[in-house]
C-alpha cells in the first residue's frame, strides 16, 4: 500500500501536544516550519475527497428534492386555476340562460306585435280602407 502525497495547509490550528509540534490526528498531520503557518496532513486527501464527494451529493439531492417540490406546487396551482375557470363559466352560464330567456320575451313581443299589426293591415286593405292600412303599417 502506498502512503498518499502530503498536503500542505496554510493557517492556523490550535489542536495538538503541549508542545504545539504535533497535531494529534490519525492522518499523520504535523506542522511544518514555525507554529502559526503550514499544517502538513498526509492520506487526509482521499478522505477530503470523500466527503467533498458526500456534500456535493447531498447537497445535488436537495436541489432535486425542492425543485420536484416546486414542479408538484405549480401543477397543483394551475389545477386550482383551471378549478376557479370552470366555476366563473357556470356562472356565466347562468347568467347566459337569463338573459337569453330575457331577449326571448322581448322578441315574442315585438314578434306578436308586428302580428296584430300586419293583420289590421290586412284587413284595412280588404275592407278597401287605403289610410287605415297605411296607419297600420306604420305602427
Amino acid at each position: 500500500m502506498t502512503e498518499a502525497p502530503a498536503v500542505a495547509v496554510r493557517g492556523v490550528f490550535r489542536v495538538g501536544s503541549a508542545s504545539g509540534r504535533d497535531c494529534g490526528s490519525r492522518f499523520g498531520c504535523r506542522f511544518v516550519g514555525d507554529n502559526r503557518g503550514l499544517l502538513e496532513i498526509s492520506g487526509a486527501p482521499d478522505m477530503v475527497w470523500i466527503t467533498l464527494g458526500v456534500v456535493v451529493v447531498l447537497v445535488g439531492a436537495l436541489i432535486v428534492f425542492n425543485r420536484l417540490v416546486q414542479f408538484r406546487n405549480r401543477a397543483a396551482g394551475s389545477w386550482a386555476d383551471i378549478d376557479v375557470q370552470l366555476k366563473r363559466r357556470h356562472d356565466l352560464v347562468g347568467s347566459l340562460v337569463e338573459a337569453v330567456k330575457g331577449y326571448a320575451q322581448h322578441e315574442r313581443q315585438v314578434l306578436e306585435k308586428v302580428a296584430a299589426a300586419r293583420s289590421s293591415a290586412e284587413g284595412a286593405r280588404t275592407q278597401g280602407r287605403r289610410g287605415a292600412a297605411g296607419t297600420a303599417e306604420s305602427r
